[in-house]
Parts: structure tokens; sequence; C-alpha cells
């Protein structure tokens, strides 16, 4: 992954049809964190930040329970790109379950405020969301835990926004800064891209970097 393309949702849903994997297929082909052993009430918990003062783990963290990031090569290609659509199309950018968090903090630091990297967690079969803040924050980064609530939705650890998978959590911060400390922002050549096959290139970059 290159700093230039690297990163760098009210929920929604759409219809599909016949013989056609439609966008809301595709939300679903993006699994969610797998669900933490206990699971607290939704009202009882207050939104955590993972202290930035704790050591962090160089350790990586393996991928067994953690979610891949499928995509459906039969979602079809727009002349347009949708917010949502950047997003998915996008992930092999943002998603980086092998990370641990000084290498997030790492590639995050030249980035502009709101660029972020959905990670592996210290905590056992959980996600993290990395996200870059702007200066007046003091610090470069920050983090919050990703869980699983229910079946087939996630969120915030303690937040009452819930969703039906990754990409619309991602596109409501995108919009709604709420419990983080800034709106998400996808990095600037992504920003910049004005078709699906733009976006496709960006994340094959993305891909080979991880793969390398």
């Amino acid at each position: 992954m290159t700093n230039s393309c690297m990163p760098e949702v009210s929920p929604g849903s759409s219809s599909g049809s016949s013989g056609v994997s439609s966008s809301s297929d595709l939300q679903r082909s993006l699994p969610l964190p797998p669900p933490p052993q206990q699971q607290p009430r939704i009202h009882e918990v207050q939104i955590r930040r993972i202290p930035t003062n704790n050591r962090p783990s160089t350790k990586r963290t393996s991928l067994n329970g953690l979610p891949r990031m499928g995509i459906s090569s039969s979602y079809p290609l727009q002349n347009t790109t949708s917010s949502l659509e950047r997003i998915i199309r996008t992930h092999p950018i943002w998603y980086l379950p092998h990370l641990g968090r000084a290498a997030a903090n790492h590639l995050l630091r030249p980035m502009p405020a709101g660029c972020f990297i959905v990670r592996a967690s210290t905590r056992p079969s959980s996600m993290a969301l990395s996200i870059k803040l702007p200066p007046e924050y003091g610090t470069d980064t920050d983090h919050y835990l990703l869980e699983r609530h229910g079946a087939s939705t996630v969120k915030l650890e303690g937040s009452p926004h819930i969703f039906r998978s990754l990409p619309l959590l991602i596109e409501h911060y995108c919009q709604n800064a709420d419990e983080l400390q800034c709106k998400l922002t996808l990095p600037p050549a992504i920003q910049l891209c004005s078709n699906t096959i733009d976006l496709q290139r960006i994340a094959l970059m993305g891909q080979g970097k991880r793969e390398q």
C-alpha cells in the first residue's frame, strides 16, 4: 500500500435483479466482525476509545476468526460512482485485517484528517477502526473497537448506531461524525476517481501492496 492511494453508513437497502448481483448483495458479501463472547447491552455501555497511551502491539493478529472482504465479480459497473460504491470498491486500501496498531499509526500519520483503516484488534476475534485526527487534537490517531451486534449487524462498541454491513457503517461515519472525533474520509486519490474502472485500478494497487 502506498500513501498516495491509501485511505482512505445511514443504513440503506436496494433490491437486486435476476441474474445480476445488486448493491445489497454486494454489501452482504462483505462480512462483519465476529461476535464477542459476551455481548453488552447497547444502552449500558459508553463509547470507549482505545487509550492512546497504551503500548501499541506490533504483533500481527492471525486471520482465524476475522472477517474476509470478498466482493462479487458480477457487481455491475456504473458510469458514476456513489460514496458507497467508492467504499466497497476500494476496500483493499482501508480494510487491512493483517495490520496491527503500530503499523496503522505509521500509515495514517502523513494522511489527511479523517482517513482511516479497519484493522486487527488485540482483543480476540475483534476489529478496530483507526482514524487520522485533525492537528488540534494533539495526537495523530484515534482508535475504536468494532463489534458485531446480533446475527448480521455491526456497530462501534457502545454506539446506538447499528448497520447491516461494514461498508454501510463506513458510509455513515463519512457523512456524520457522531461518536467520532471527526468524520471519516477517503484519501484524495479515491475521491478524484470518476468511474468504476479508476476505482478498480486503485483497489488493485492496494491489493498488490498487501500481497508483497
